[in-house]
């Protein structure tokens, strides 16, 4: 009876359980990598406002060169179709401050699910990552 119930509960609880092989970037680099003007453009700081049901909204504070610039609203989306490969996906919360770096140059900031160097502002490199951006200009 025993090796029965392991049998079948077994697999049973496995499978309810989430994963959590996902891995999160523990080692952030220093500095970001030297950029150029075009590199520099997908990068905005960007106050999160409100999170809708496939996006968020925001208030872009700083543009580095992107369409959106400062002070203008910004639509924000998580890219479709990206494959995790074992990589924890990021968070944004409404009524804090991120560095985003958008994967498109439109209008529309749309980000990497799995993209840990859009950091939020109360993270150690925050300062260092938008100084960078600003020396780089």
């Amino acid at each position: 009876m025993r090796r029965l119930v392991s049998v079948v509960l077994l697999p049973l609880l496995l499978a309810s359980m989430p994963a959590a092989a996902c891995k999160i970037l523990v080692k952030y680099p220093t500095h970001l990598e030297p950029l150029n003007a075009e590199e520099r453009s997908h990068y905005y700081v960007v106050a999160i406002e409100r999170r809708r049901e496939d996006h968020y909204l925001g208030k872009v504070r700083k543009s580095f060169g992107g369409p959106n610039r400062s002070g203008a609203r910004a639509l924000i989306r998580f890219a479709t179709g990206e494959e995790a490969h074992a990589i924890c996906p990021i968070t944004l919360v409404p009524g804090q401050t991120y560095l985003l770096r958008s994967k498109s140059v439109a209008n529309e900031i749309e980000v990497s699910r799995f993209n840990w160097l859009n950091v939020p502002s109360t993270h150690e490199r925050f300062d260092g990552y938008v100084r960078d951006l600003v020396g780089a200009q």
